[in-house]
């Protein structure tokens, strides 16, 4: 089956990522995503902002904790790295969610600095200033949520999110499901981890429409025709 989902070297998918709009200029057409370039100092103000809240008795949820650690377990879960899903539904899904500071990481952060706003105004205030360019995302209004279509990906240039996972298993799967519905919902669990420097954007598209608290509501994508690079 895999190999009839195969254009020459590439895999014959559409390929989606949800995004903010804050990284637009990181999705220019016919170019390769740019990286991430704010891992280490999102990490590394997070990590000062829960360092100030544990002083004062406050604790992190797990899930912050692991975070903070880059704990993945049994995945290939990294942040800084470009996820791709199969689905569109799940692509806005994480536009939605993340589009407001520019991602997860500094979505925590900012998470983090409101609460410790509550208990020392100019410390939060402090550390918003000693974060140079984070400061953007942090202090930002909502941003358009964008999703990324992405191609001329190769099977050895995406691994799965889950190291239980196999790749070509889960292409197979998808590959499948004839009815366009059912091969959205098997996409939705179906992620990966994209190698930096591959994959070339083909489309990308604002997110209209819809709650950004509601996974199931209806939307629709404009497309975006010219880069703004």
């Amino acid at each position: 089956m895999l190999n009839t989902q195969q254009t020459g070297e590439f895999l014959n998918y559409r390929f989606y990522h949800g995004t903010s709009g804050h990284y637009r200029q990181s999705f220019i057409l016919g170019c390769a995503p740019a990286p991430w370039p704010h891992k280490e100092s999102a990490l590394r103000l997070l990590c000062h902002v829960w360092t100030e809240l544990r002083a004062v008795g406050q604790e992190p949820e797990w899930y912050v904790d692991y975070v903070m650690q880059q704990v993945g377990g049994r995945s290939n879960w990294q942040h800084g790295e470009l996820y791709l899903t199969l689905s569109r539904r799940k692509a806005v899904e994480y536009a939605r969610g993340g589009a407001r500071n520019g991602g997860e990481l500094l979505g925590l952060c900012k998470d983090g600095l409101d609460l410790l706003d509550k208990i020392d105004s100019s410390k939060a205030a402090q550390l918003i200033k000693e974060s140079g360019t984070l400061a953007t995302y942090l202090q930002s209004n909502r941003q358009q949520p964008l999703v990324i279509e992405i191609g001329n990906i190769g099977i050895e240039d995406i691994a799965p999110e889950r190291d239980i996972d196999d790749v070509t298993r889960l292409l197979a799967r998808y590959a499948s499901q004839d009815d366009e519905k059912m091969r959205d919902i098997m996409g939705q669990g179906s992620n990966f981890r994209l190698s930096q420097g591959a994959g070339i954007v083909k489309r990308v598209f604002e997110v209209e429409g819809g709650s950004d608290t509601d996974p199931l509501s209806p939307f629709c994508l404009v497309e975006l025709r010219e880069s703004t690079a």
